[in-house]
């Protein structure tokens, strides 16, 4: 993954509706330098497969510190490349270009976990969404290997096929109740992979695909 310099000033996307200055939330996520935030945005980018990366805002995102209150544009606009086809997110919801990018990290994060656990379908429509012009995205490649996550959300879920409902929701609460981590032996990962299957399990549930 290539990631080109720093774009300044905030190139904002076009059709992206801007939040108005004093509907800004004051208090984000406290106490998070802004190299934490920038590395964990681009490590789930490049779980996206994101193939070149650029960041636009008011302030170089690289700098030790934590952004003061009150920048002029608090915006914060990332644009990837997926597979040929440029994606762009952005976030102006916060009053500091730190919160920003950290809500945008966590929203590529939950984006990423879809793709895992086999969600392909939400995966791909919101991906979609993320274009600048309508575009069919091919599903990706069915993941192979012993990783539990890049699964189906039924197989996640410790079933060979889907189940039913019931079944579904009794094996979710064992298996969060035995990942947990404030459990000895808990994995994280694992208990947010476990969670976000349920939430594709119950989406099936409420809008099943209809009989072939």
């Amino acid at each position: 993954m290539h990631l080109f310099p720093d774009s300044r000033p905030l190139q904002w996307p076009e059709g992206w509706r801007r939040v108005q200055p004093n509907t800004r939330l004051r208090i984000g996520f406290q106490n998070i330098l802004a190299d934490t935030v920038k590395t964990h945005l681009i490590n789930q980018l490049a779980l996206l497969g994101a193939e070149t990366v650029r960041i636009s805002s008011t302030q170089p995102i690289g700098f030790r510190g934590i952004w003061a209150l009150g920048e002029p544009d608090p915006g914060v606009a990332i644009y990837f490349e997926l597979k040929g086809q440029e994606y762009v997110v952005a976030s102006d919801a916060y009053m500091t270009p730190l919160d920003n990018m950290r809500a945008i990290a966590l929203s590529l994060e939950s984006l990423a976990m879809m793709r895992r656990v086999g969600a392909i379908q939400v995966f791909v429509r919101c991906l979609n969404a993320l274009t600048s012009a309508p575009l069919v995205v091919q599903e990706p490649e069915a993941p192979t290997g012993p990783d539990p996550e890049a699964r189906t959300w039924w197989q996640v879920l410790g079933f060979e096929k889907i189940p039913s409902k019931e079944a579904a929701e009794k094996a979710h609460k064992v298996l969060i109740r035995e990942n947990h981590p404030d459990r000895p032996g808990g994995d994280e990962e694992r208990a947010k992979a476990i969670t976000v299957a349920m939430t594709a399990a119950r989406a099936y549930y409420n809008d099943p695909p209809p009989n072939p």
